[in-house]
């Protein structure tokens, strides 16, 4: 069994079908890559582990989703647990034009002044970078501005850079 075909198929379960489960995953996959991972572990256990329309896990994927539920609701507490006294952390999400051509000249210059400094990337669109700023799971979003922007958001213009 594929741990990372587990995890998907944790998402799935936990927001009730596959389209759900690609907005909430934490790193940037698409509906077609999930349903393809869950068919190869479905194929892997020989058993269909939920209905997709309506969604509904079946007695085997309920089973599977009760056994890996503790593990990945906890994986995050344990990360933290663990980088508690850690160097510093910037969690930043971004369209990946950002974060393959502006953010590795902008972390080789922190990572002269500051050895120890950690960045962590999400590639995301405007509303997923959004949506992860909200959740306070990214700590900076770079998009493009809107003219209707979200509420609770400061925004800083390109303009305004120098």
């Amino acid at each position: 069994m594929n741990i990372h075909h587990l995890e998907l198929f944790y998402f799935v379960a936990k927001h009730g079908g596959i389209a759900a489960a690609v907005r909430n995953i934490p790193y940037g996959i698409q509906q077609p890559a999930v349903s393809g991972q869950i068919a190869k572990l479905e194929e892997s256990l020989g058993t269909k582990l939920f209905q997709r329309r309506p969604f509904a896990l079946s007695p085997s994927g309920l089973e599977l989703f009760e056994f890996i539920k503790p593990f990945f609701d906890n994986i995050e507490i344990v990360g933290e647990k663990l980088r508690q006294n850690r160097s510093p952390q910037l969690r930043i999400a971004a369209p990946s034009i950002v974060l393959h051509d502006y953010i590795p000249e902008l972390l080789q210059k922190l990572r002269t002044k500051f050895p120890e400094f950690r960045l962590c990337l999400h590639e995301a669109a405007r509303a997923e970078a959004e949506r992860l700023l909200l959740a306070r799971e990214v700590d900076l979003a770079i998009t493009l501005l809107r003219k209707n922007r979200a509420q609770g958001f400061r925004f800083d213009p390109y303009s305004s850079y120098r």
